[in-house]
């Protein structure tokens, strides 16, 4: 019969302790692989991030280009009234406006197409003639008397403020 001493020590296999050293050497190279692929991986994100910030920080700056500045949109807004006849309706109004009539106001609306003429005449018929002569032109008319008062100025002389207003006709 054959005895088993369990207080004597064998010696393990050479092998088993040359397949314990190869799994950790391989372990460890295996870790250290796994750690240069994320740094690689790392790395290119970052780059792909990079490359997308710059083509936003780029479409960005298009935009803001492209966006008009404030003068522009004031502009945009001003040409369309630079284009109105002004130099008609200015010129009727200042060869309709001689003494005894004197112009206080002059207030144009080119959104409502309306004329506001405010002065002062020596009496009402030459208010009336005054509204008359704007009446006769083709950029003014119908022109309407809106208001009139008589008002003594400072030498006591009667004179009568008036109010006229007119479509003006852009063609």
């Amino acid at each position: 019969m054959q005895c088993i001493d369990f207080v004597q020590r064998r010696p393990s296999p050479s092998a088993g302790r040359l397949l314990l050293v190869a799994g950790g050497l391989a372990l460890g190279a295996a870790l250290w692989l796994q750690h240069r692929w994320d740094m690689v991986h790392a790395s290119r994100e970052a780059r792909q991030l990079e490359q997308a910030q710059a083509v936003e920080a780029s479409r960005k700056a298009v935009q803001a280009a492209q966006k008009p500045t404030p003068d522009q949109v004031r502009l945009r807004n001003v040409a369309p009234l630079l284009r109105q006849p002004w130099l008609p309706v200015l010129r009727v109004i200042e060869h309709a406006t001689e003494p005894p009539v004197h112009l206080l106001s002059l207030s144009i609306d080119p959104a409502t197409g309306m004329v506001r003429v405010e002065g002062e005449a020596g009496s009402f018929d030459q208010v009336l003639a005054y509204a008359q002569t704007l009446d006769d032109d083709s950029v003014l008319g119908p022109a309407r008397l809106g208001s009139h008062e008589s008002i003594m100025d400072v030498a006591g002389r009667t004179l009568v403020r008036f109010s006229i207003t007119t479509p003006w006709r852009t063609r």
